[in-house]
């Protein structure tokens, strides 16, 4: 049962990810040491599904516990306190380097991982370089279309970690509409309002079926480049992780946004920088205890093989 109870801790903390501006779920994943069991598990989860069900129970009830956590406390922390918040977040990414650096410390590095690396790193600080125009989002068959390959792309942010869905949303100008939608679909189900579920669910559902098809596809890609280029696919995911705090931090920076949670902070800026480095520090301390003790479970393991 305690396993089970830090699963769901480690799933809510990945669900936050997934809907948190600038945050990675799969980033969080990969800090907190379960991202080849979530991809292992997508893998697994209609070979066999009560198997894998009964072993991830807990991280699957975190993760939908998180999203719900993010649409309903988390993005009001971030409007209410954004840089403690944010800062609360890139601490445990930055603390989270060293633990997952330990993954390839040892192995032969050839030019392909550099190159994976240094790409990676150019792509997430690029990615909040570049604004997208709000879209409209209806239920014509062009939409329809449209909304399933934004479900392939969700699903491609979940598996990468670094590449926040939040943010790949933004770039495309659909993501205000979609987290309106899911919380009006969630306020209609609280509700028990029937009718408006069904209104919203005929937006959600060409969504839900792109992502479901490319989870179970680009899972099955990572697993496999898992397997025939490990240092490779660690090298690109260092390269997102480190990369990761500069477009949580360029969001905070930058005001011209007229939607940006950061833009009236200017009367209590010294205090709010104050409090973000003390959440910084936080955040880093629980991130480096996290890997220190998957670490001493680990050597604990291996002992007793």
């Amino acid at each position: 049962m305690k396993k089970q109870l830090i699963d769901i801790l480690k799933g809510t903390v990945i669900g936050i990810g997934n809907v948190a501006p600038g945050l990675s779920g799969g980033v969080f994943a990969v800090t907190l040491k379960v991202y080849d069991r979530l991809i292992e598990m997508i893998n697994n989860i209609f070979k066999k599904p009560f198997k894998t069900i009964k072993e991830s129970w807990g991280l699957i009830v975190g993760v939908l516990l998180g999203i719900l956590i993010g649409f309903y406390l988390i993005i009001e922390l971030i409007i209410l306190f954004p840089i403690p918040t944010m800062m609360l977040f890139v601490g445990f990414i930055v603390g989270s380097i060293p633990s997952i650096y330990e993954n390839i410390k040892d192995k032969k590095k050839k030019f392909i991982d550099y190159f994976a690396f240094m790409i990676m790193i150019l792509i997430i600080v690029a990615l909040p370089f570049i604004r997208g125009v709000t879209h409209e989002i209806t239920t014509s068959g062009k939409d329809i279309i449209i909304l399933f390959f934004l479900g392939l792309i969700i699903s491609l942010t979940l598996i990468i970690p670094g590449l926040s869905g939040s943010m790949v949303l933004m770039v495309m100008g659909y993501y205000e509409n979609i987290l309106r939608v899911i919380r009006s679909f969630i306020d209609a189900a609280v509700g028990l309002d029937f009718t408006a579920m069904l209104s919203y669910a005929i937006v959600l559902i060409p969504i839900v079926i792109g992502l479901a098809v490319g989870l179970i596809g680009f899972a099955k890609l990572i697993s496999r480049l898992f397997k025939t280029h490990y240092t490779t696919v660690y090298a690109a995911i260092l390269g997102l992780v480190i990369a990761s705090p500069f477009s949580i931090i360029y969001t905070m920076l930058d005001t011209s946004d007229p939607n940006s949670y950061f833009k009236n902070l200017q009367d209590n800026l010294v205090l709010n920088i104050i409090i973000g480095v003390i959440t910084f520090i936080i955040g880093a301390i629980l991130s480096m205890y996290l890997a220190d003790l998957e670490k001493q479970k680990k050597k604990s393991i291996d002992i007793q093989d």
